[in-house]
């Protein structure tokens, strides 16, 4: 699957006046320009050649991150180093209250079936309680994620965006973060038009790694 077939299969939607920073979400953009040509593009991107109105990945923490959202953009990361990336979040967020957001549901014997195993599942808890449990890996900065993934920078994949003009936003919740790995690859939102994956794959590469 792609990362919109992800989102609009498995996302969660999102009010843009209460989604926060440290998930993985699928937004989508209203341009700021009408025209998202070579020329205009670096000019609202930070200089990138790139601009997508489409991007999926986690939305990092910064100190503005109700006006500006940073987002680590897996759709212009090489699906291999990616995978890595997403890896190494799931290692963090682990070690630093993962287990936190779960709890464990127990399920009795039925009248029926009394010689049946009680069974123990391990489930999410709501959202809406989830939102008041904070976490270390919440709040983690791109330069941060950097150093844990060994990546000289990553700011050639993060991309920002004024909030109000997101106008959808999809979380991909922790049951479902596994459909990010190895996704379809699509240029589909991507500009400027035609588009080569090709070339900015092979530009995060030489910013990023070597």
């Amino acid at each position: 699957m792609t990362f919109s077939e992800v989102a609009n299969e498995y996302g969660i939607d999102q009010n843009i006046g209460s989604f926060i920073p440290g998930r993985f979400y699928s937004l989508k953009i209203e341009p700021q320009l009408p025209d998202l040509n070579e020329v205009t593009i670096p000019e609202i991107n930070d200089g990138k050649p790139y601009f997508d109105v489409n991007p999926t990945g986690l939305v990092l923490f910064h100190e503005n991150w109700r006006e500006t959202t940073l987002v680590l953009n897996l759709r212009v990361i090489p699906p291999k180093i990616a995978d890595g990336l997403l890896n190494g979040y799931y290692n963090f967020a682990s070690r630093n209250g993962l287990d936190r957001l779960y709890e464990v549901k127990i399920e009795q014997p039925t009248e029926e079936n009394e010689l049946t195993k009680v069974k123990y599942t391990t489930i999410l808890k709501p959202l809406n309680e989830r939102r008041s449990i904070d976490q270390r890996f919440y709040l983690v900065t791109a330069s941060a994620l950097a150093d844990m993934l060994r990546i000289h920078s990553l700011d050639y994949a993060i991309n920002k965006y004024n909030t109000d003009s997101i106008i959808e936003a999809k979380l991909i919740d922790w049951d479902d973060f596994g459909m990010l790995v190895n996704p379809l690859i699509t240029p589909k939102g991507l500009f400027p038009l035609p588009f080569n994956i090709v070339k900015v794959f092979e530009e995060f590469v030489h910013k990023s790694l070597e």
